[in-house]
């Protein structure tokens, strides 16, 4: 049997009332439990202090030092939201080493540094400053293996 127009008014009508008073007042009800995920995510992010030296030269290697709180075994720091560095020292809850090398400071420019714990929470950022130097000489691209380009060119001669 086919609904007239004003059946189907009334059943729009019938589900706009339950949702305003059923559906939505259930879901701002949840809204504690949205609140309480929220802190135990906040309890968990790990927290990033300050790093050592917040400015490097162009082309620097060395050992950045990493400081905060609520670092784990499987906490990684990543340069410009992606690039994780894996060669790291988790000495403590508080400090990590990391080795940088022309790889992540070969350009001068500003870049930010996170963590990241085994929970997957990351951190706040800070900047680490990569200056200029003037007498900084790239290293040479490196080939890949099967990769070459250049042809032979050597001849016998009989």
């Amino acid at each position: 049997m086919a609904r007239t127009p004003v059946q189907s008014i009334a059943t729009m009508k019938h589900a706009i009332f339950f949702v305003l008073s059923v559906a939505i007042p259930a879901a701002l009800s949840s809204c504690g439990s949205v609140s309480k995920m929220k802190e135990e995510k906040e309890r968990l992010r790990p927290v990033l202090s300050s790093i050592s030296p917040t400015q490097i030269k162009q082309g620097w290697t060395g050992t950045l030092r990493v400081t905060g709180s609520r670092f784990d075994s499987n906490t990684y720091v990543f340069i410009d939201h992606g690039a994780k560095i894996p060669s790291r020292r988790v000495l403590s809850d508080t400090l990590i080493e990391v080795q940088l090398g022309p790889d992540i400071t070969g350009s001068p420019r500003d870049r930010t540094v996170e963590v990241r714990n085994g929970e997957g929470e990351f951190s706040d950022e800070l900047r680490l400053v990569v200056t200029p130097d003037p007498s900084y000489v790239p290293p040479p691209p490196t080939a890949k293996p099967g990769k070459s380009k250049k042809k032979s060119t050597t001849r016998f001669v009989q």
